[in-house]
């Protein structure tokens, strides 16, 4: 019996170092875990927020970009009388948007037009005056006041039909003959917001999160509960589904911050929750992902659960075993002390080694997935370089395409041609040739596409390979009309090409030309004088593929001068803003009369130069001159 209060003592003594060890073990592996899988956790519903970002602005710049296509496109649409065309057309192909508005000021058509999509079809209108029944929306009609304002609207309900949208308006603008841009009316373009909430609906974030769209005033544009578009505002809620004050919330919505925060929403019954917020600049809106915490962290219960659940069953374990062998020990202490150090030696290596062996599991797995990061970023970097030496070649090909090599025709004392070409950004959407179809007839044209930057240089070069198959004949307009067949056939990307094309007869100086729908080529008279062929004989090519094209002639005369160019040379912005325009353009070229073609590009750059000054160059120009120096005087 003396030998039981020490064998008591060293169980207590034993069991309980286990169990301060085993708990601390758990607490710090949990905790680490813990940290670890919250980081990985957050970038993956970061990059998740990422892709829904990209959808949903991806709607938003195709909405813009539309309504800014129909500005530059409404004049000729609304010149023949057919914007019922057009309209319906955008409103039939872009199921996400509601409705499409155009409003023409007086001397200008005078008139509302508007083409809304019911859903079973698209309902046109057209009203003169400064009033259309279909367009009731206030803020819109105060949009359409502002004369140089573009943008998006708050979210509204629309008329008819009380759906709710927002609306993107921007001004419609056209050249006058001074050289000014000047507004004459306004589109709008109301994108379905029930068509985005499906969008951001259909986006699975684990298994119960969700995402939505808030506006800056807090107002819900989207919501896994359709009912609460336009009609919630996250301002109205109460404190408890908030971790921070009302105040904080607005001056996170107003000032389109970005981050992650705690919130309790009423749609998990107040579950805490894991929010992140980012800010969508096109509109101010903001993007909001909410997932339960339950759902983040799911997994580490679980792990922590089974721990504990083996941790509870290992210690009743060695709590037998404990008072099992202490009991044993109540003779020699010698045997008391071995059977001690063998338990220590044995059982308790075991099970620390069994918990040290799954942490570094954890910790490879953790050091392979790092790794994969590493390698998927190493290889996006040698992706973006690739890029940009693509982009260097497409250049050098695109000025393989254009003729850069002078003189063109060294054999051909009757003309003398020099050309220029410089794009804003690497590569351009210009486009200008010319080339002998016989020995008399010499084919000369220049053309601008749409837009910029890789899209618009690919299509500049199917025009160009194209226009190169179809100089069969020596008319102008059957020339175009063939080009443009076959230009709306490959056109999968809305792009329109305005073009000038003239065939020269070298003994007569009659030129057959066609314009379809681009800057008017002037000729140098060799007395200083300038005749512009200013006539319009279609739309641009690449729109319709039935349009038929018309051409005119005109004589070019003994040291005439014909002079082609690309509306970048016009619309060249100075440090105030002002354009290059059209009077300074043909002044210039008064004085230069008698030069020779390179002598007239180079003092024509010097001076476009001198006017940019520190100025950012912003769209591409080409010139082309061409002199004409018969054997026989004209």
């Amino acid at each position: 019996m003396t030998n039981k209060p020490t064998a008591y003592r060293l169980t207590i003594y034993i069991s309980g170092a286990i169990i301060i060890v085993l708990v601390a073990f758990i607490f710090v592996a949990y905790n680490y875990s813990h940290n670890l899988l919250r980081k990985n956790i957050e970038k993956n519903a970061v990059s998740i927020s990422a892709e829904v970002l990209l959808n949903v602005t991806g709607h938003l710049v195709t909405a813009q970009e539309v309504a800014s296509n129909i500005t530059m496109q409404i004049p000729f649409y609304a010149e023949h009388h057919n914007i019922k065309q057009l309209l319906s057309g955008v409103a039939d192909k872009y199921p996400f948007l509601q409705a499409v508005f155009v409003r023409l000021d007086e001397g200008h058509g005078d008139l509302w037009a508007s083409a809304v999509n019911t859903g079973g079809g698209v309902i046109y209108k057209e009203a003169a005056g400064n009033l259309n029944p279909y367009f009731e929306n206030k803020e819109l009609q105060g949009l359409f006041r502002e004369k140089d304002k573009k943008g998006w609207t708050k979210p509204y309900r629309s008329k008819p039909g009380n759906k709710p949208v927002a609306a993107y308006c921007a001004p419609i603008q056209i050249k006058y003959p001074d050289g000014e841009w000047r507004n004459i009316g306004f589109v709008a373009v109301e994108m379905s917001l029930s068509y985005l909430n499906k969008v951001v609906n259909s986006i699975k974030i684990g298994e119960r999160g969700f995402a939505f769209l808030v506006a800056n005033n807090g107002t819900l544009i989207t919501y896994p509960d359709s009912d609460k578009v336009l009609k919630n505002n996250l301002l109205w809620l109460s404190d408890k589904e908030y971790s921070v004050s009302i105040d904080s919330v607005r001056a996170i919505l107003v000032n389109g911050h970005s981050g992650s925060a705690v919130a309790y929403p009423e749609y998990y019954n107040y579950e805490k929750s894991w929010i992140h917020y980012t800010p969508i600049l096109d509109n101010n809106w903001m993007l909001v992902l909410v997932i339960p915490f339950s759902d983040l962290y799911h997994d580490i219960r679980i792990m922590l659960f089974r721990m504990v659940l083996i941790s509870v069953a290992g210690l009743i374990m060695i709590f037998l075993l404990v008072t099992y062998i202490t009991n044993r020990i109540l003779t020699p202490l010698t045997r008391l002390t071995a059977e001690i150090q063998n338990f220590s030696i044995g059982k308790g290596s075991r099970l620390v080694l069994n918990e040290v062996d799954s942490l570094t599991k954890s910790l490879n797995r953790l050091r392979v997935r790092y790794e994969d990061y590493k390698v998927k970023e190493q290889r996006a970097m040698i992706s973006d370089k690739r890029f940009k030496i693509d982009l260097e070649q497409a250049s050098e090909i695109q000025h393989s395409i254009i003729p850069t090599r002078f003189p063109v025709f060294p054999d051909r004392k009757e003309i003398d041609i020099y050309s220029s070409y410089k794009p804003a950004f690497v590569i351009s959407g210009d486009l200008y040739d010319y080339f002998f179809i016989d020995g008399r007839h010499l084919l000369i044209t220049i053309g601008d596409v749409s837009g910029k930057g890789i899209p618009a240089a690919l299509f500049m070069g199917v025009a160009h390979t194209l226009l190169r198959r179809h100089y069969s004949t020596k008319v102008a307009k059957r020339i175009v009309k063939e080009l443009n067949i076959e230009l709306c056939d490959k056109n999968q990307n809305q792009f329109f090409l305005t073009l000038f094309l003239g065939i020269l007869d070298l003994k007569t100086g009659v030129l057959n030309y066609c314009n379809a729908a681009h800057t008017a080529t002037k000729i140098l008279r060799a007395d200083g004088s300038i005749t512009e062929l200013d006539n319009a004989h279609g739309l641009p090519l690449g729109l319709y593929p039935e349009r038929p094209y018309e051409d005119s002639t005109a004589n070019i005369f003994t040291n005439d001068v014909l002079v082609l160019y690309t509306d970048g040379l016009t619309e060249l912005e100075g440090p105030g803003g002002n354009y290059f325009g059209e009077e300074r353009f043909k002044g210039i070229l008064r004085s230069l009369k008698g030069e020779s073609p390179i002598e007239i590009i180079d003092q024509l750059e010097k001076s476009m130069e001198l006017f940019r000054g520190n100025a950012k160059q912003k769209d591409d120009y080409s010139i082309v001159a061409l002199k004409f120096t018969p054997l026989i005087s004209l």
